[in-house]
């Protein structure tokens, strides 16, 4: 098999779309079912994916990260070369196809479908029409589709009437081998690096809105003045939220992660959607209790596993919060069941599973 992905849609601070693109490329890279990858990238990130460069791997930096240069290279010119170099299998993993181009079986990963639940919740681009209808023509016209829950994919066959339910595989993202439980050296040095302070609650996510940080926000305050030591601190671009006792840290680089979570009371992940949801089994994976919504996406795959509460709910959010804080043997049993649970999300399952998508879109 000639396989190629579009890995230009990576930005240079991780969501956890680009973890997945990464963690996807560098998995595949490994894989010996595969003939041959090519690999479709942006100049900005020659360097991260320079290590990949050996037999029966082809790195091509064709095009600049800005979203015109994307789009013409997307658009335009991928779809010449997918004909001219007769690729058996393109992987789009970002909700977009070319247009243009049937030279070659397409895969689509679709990581949730917010453009069109919660359109309201967007930036300006993923709520034009234009993009919206470049996100259906694409599910459309796809060979295969992945999405990483069966939530999504519920919601995928309720918004798009004519997508046949045997065309989408439900594959579970991994979670990556450097999540795991810290020594309290680790968890130390994290301290001193990001200049955490002695006990916190960690949410891990942008500023956007499905992420529910006002609810968050309430419900540590209502928490607040029984617990005057404790902070809460947000890993990702919150650089507009000022508030007492909130600790907004930036985005953090990975490195840093399963000591930041490691170290936390608890992960408060109140989502009010999700496709997948990295940060919840990240923590898990690390030995912290987990606190998070009760969102289908969610709860399918951490039920028994963490605290599931209402996300528009601040006084179940508080009360949540409270019983990390007052029982510790509540805590340990989440750390147990967590540890367990986060064994079940590895990428060696996710490229099996993605193999065997990418086979059966040639059937």
């Amino acid at each position: 098999m000639r396989l190629a992905i579009d890995a230009t849609p990576l930005l240079p601070a991780p969501t956890g779309v680009d973890v997945y693109i990464r963690s996807l490329v560098e998995h595949l890279s490994t894989d010996g079912t595969i003939g041959s990858l090519t690999l479709f990238i942006n100049h900005e990130d020659r360097l991260s994916f320079q290590h990949l460069d050996r037999d029966g791997i082809d790195i091509r930096a064709l095009c600049s990260r800005s979203r015109v240069t994307r789009m013409g290279f997307q658009q335009i010119y991928l779809p010449r070369l997918l004909r001219h170099e007769r690729f058996d299998v393109l992987h789009s993993p970002s909700f977009l196809l070319p247009l243009a181009s049937r030279a070659v079986r397409h895969v689509l990963t679709v990581h949730d479908m917010t453009f069109f639940t919660a359109p309201d919740a967007q930036s300006q681009l993923h709520r034009s029409k234009i993009f919206r209808t470049a996100v259906a023509s694409s599910i459309h016209r796809a060979n295969r589709i992945i999405v990483p829950s069966g939530e999504v994919r519920r919601q995928l066959l309720e918004t798009f009437a004519g997508v046949r339910r045997e065309s989408i595989d439900v594959i579970p993202h991994g979670i990556g081998p450097g999540f795991r439980p810290c020594r309290s050296d680790e968890v130390e040095r994290a301290r001193q690096a990001l200049n955490l302070p002695p006990r916190y609650l960690l949410h891990v996510g942008g500023a956007h809105p499905r992420k529910n940080l006002p609810t968050l926000l309430a419900a540590f305050r209502q928490i607040a003045p029984e617990h005057p030591e404790l902070r809460l601190v947000l890993a990702g671009e919150h650089s507009n939220i000022q508030a007492d006792g909130v600790h907004p840290l930036g985005y953090v680089e990975q490195a840093l992660l399963p000591a930041l979570y490691a170290g936390a009371e608890a992960l408060v992940y109140p989502s009010l959607d999700e496709g997948f949801g990295f940060p919840p089994l990240e923590a898990m994976a690390c030995g912290t209790p987990v606190i998070t919504s009760n969102v289908r996406a969610l709860a399918e795959k951490l039920s028994d596993a963490c605290l599931l509460v209402d996300p528009h709910n601040q006084v179940a959010l508080a009360a949540a919060i409270g019983r990390i804080l007052h029982d510790p043997a509540l805590c340990h049993a989440l750390r147990a069941r967590g540890l367990e649970r986060a064994t079940d999300f590895t990428w060696s399952k996710a490229i099996k599973r993605t193999v065997a998508s990418y086979h059966r879109s040639t059937e």
